[in-house]
């Protein structure tokens, strides 16, 4: 009896610690009787879930090297040539065919090892590391021949420098030649549905709005396509083409993403100027009184210039950061809602690169990515619509 009693309370204490799976029999000598013994199942054909497993650490998304920003979307080239896009994605520019938008960052799918990224207008490209060719995704302008989320890989292999708009966008590959398309609204502008040699080569710089594109030359003209700046004085050049008069010797330069008529340019000196419209001129291309260039004070050593929709930063070479003009979105990351005439710093050090929107703006140092401005369809990169007017970071 004595025995049985501590076989049962060694059943029942097994049973009270919730060890239940598998039953064996283990016999007795023959002079005692059968007792069946409750042996907890640790091995890996138990019946029942196993224990949960811990869950895997967040997964860390590699340095950010390169940083590119549409009119609602953000993305970034990594250290391992990945692509990573955030915000909207109504026209596939986040390269994913689901519509929508992400609001923190996600690796693209599908892609080759990259060394390039660009965007502007709701299209994506990031150039090949292997052969320099592009890849295209979003609402490009382009012949769609999508397969999957990639409306196209373009055939013209050692991209060097790439300008992306509104369903327009230019490339330049290592022989210095242009290439540009183009679906433009306006009776002025060309109707290249795919890539045409245009005759501006080795531009410094290609811009891209709303509905114009422009050219930095190497002698520091400015040269655009498109829609007019019917503000300010042009000269036509041949073909759709028109030179900005009064322009000279630039080493920088930035036109809004929307279509406002307005310029921004740098000097040889590195002193900074605007664009002041003269009286209203014929909608021609005809020649016109040049535009006159106002002076912006307050920013020293200009080492990147861009531009959003009615708003302008400027990065120093000194890794600091200055915005101004429209702010109703919190786009300048002053903290305000403020509109600043003037160039206003920012709470940044070490800035390496900034990437411009139509209302959001995001920088990156070596390791971090700060984003501000509009965050309606999540371009922000963080997980609320609402206005964010500081430099924030994204989660990385």
């Amino acid at each position: 009896m004595d025995s049985f009693r501590a076989s049962a309370a060694t059943c029942l204490a097994l049973l009270l610690v919730g060890c239940a799976s598998r039953v064996a029999y283990v016999r007795r000598p023959a002079a005692e009787a059968d007792v069946v013994l409750h042996v907890p199942c640790q091995g890996p054909d138990c019946a029942g879930a196993p224990p949960a497993a811990e869950p895997p650490p967040p997964q860390q998304i590699p340095p950010p090297r390169m940083l590119a920003a549409g009119m609602n979307h953000t993305c970034a080239l990594v250290e391992d040539g990945g692509v990573y896009c955030w915000g909207a994605n109504d026209r596939g520019q986040l390269g994913e065919v689901e519509a929508g938008r992400a609001w923190i960052p996600g690796r693209v799918p599908g892609l080759p090892r990259m060394n390039g990224v660009w965007a502007g207008g709701d299209q994506t490209c990031a150039r090949a590391e292997e052969d320099g060719r592009l890849w295209c995704w979003g609402d490009t302008g382009l012949p769609d021949e999508r397969e999957g989320p990639f409306a196209t890989q373009l055939a013209y292999a050692d991209v060097r420098q790439v300008s992306l708009g509104y369903r327009i966008g230019c490339m330049v590959d290592d022989g210095g030649h242009t290439f540009c398309w183009a679906n433009y609204a306006q009776p002025q502008g060309p109707r290249w549905r795919t890539p045409q040699r245009v005759a501006i080569d080795a531009p410094v710089a290609i811009l891209s709005g709303m509905q114009r594109q422009c050219a930095l030359t190497q002698s520091g003209e400015v040269h655009c396509w498109g829609r007019p700046m019917i503000r300010y004085g042009h000269e036509r050049v041949g073909g759709p083409f028109y030179r900005v008069s009064g322009v000279e010797g630039a080493t920088l330069a930035a036109i809004p993403k929307g279509n406002q008529d307005q310029l921004i340019v740098v000097d040889r000196r590195g002193r900074l100027f605007e664009s002041q419209p003269g009286r209203r001129s014929r909608r021609s291309y005809g020649h016109t009184p040049p535009m006159a260039l106002a002076p912006i004070e307050g920013v020293d050593d200009p080492a990147q210039l861009l531009a959003g929709a009615g708003f302008f930063c400027v990065r120093t070479g000194q890794g600091t950061v200055a915005c101004w003009g429209s702010n109703q979105a919190g786009q300048l990351g002053d903290g305000s809602l403020a509109a600043r005439s003037r160039p206003t710093f920012l709470a940044l050090a070490g800035v390496q690169e900034i990437a411009l929107g139509e209302n959001h703006a995001c920088a990156r140092d070596a390791a971090q990515v700060w984003c501000w401005g509009s965050n309606s369809r999540g371009q922000v990169g963080l997980e609320r619509t609402t206005r964010v007017p500081d430099p924030t970071p994204v989660p990385w």
